[in-house]
């Protein structure tokens, strides 16, 4: 099996056997923000301009007041607790049938 060193050594070599004249000069260009942009970033650090998350749970909650008040993550994992103790239940049936098939074939 390949590493991910051995993977990418050409791309390595590749990279090494270039000439520096394809290389830019210059560093990255930094563009400077707006002023509009600046004022945004300004508003966003306050505290206050923030949203808890606690909010947004009571707020789904009263939304999904008719579903148990379950958030979706909780109703997602309901429904894969569920289908997975629907696959047990064929799992153990299909291993009961087989032990019975068994016996009855061989007597």
């Amino acid at each position: 099996m390949q590493t991910r060193k051995e993977r990418y050594a050409k791309y390595r070599e590749e990279i090494a056997h270039t000439p520096d004249e394809l290389f830019p000069d210059s560093p990255r260009k930094i563009d400077r923000l707006s002023p509009e942009d600046e004022e945004l970033l300004r508003q966003a650090d306050s505290a206050g301009s923030s949203i808890g998350y606690g909010e947004i749970i009571a707020q789904a909650k009263k939304r999904n007041a008719g579903d148990n008040s379950l958030t979706p993550y909780e109703r997602y994992l309901k429904r894969r607790r569920t289908v997975f103790l629907i696959k047990l239940i064929a799992f153990f049936l299909t291993v009961v049938a087989l032990i019975l098939l068994y016996t009855l074939w061989v007597r």
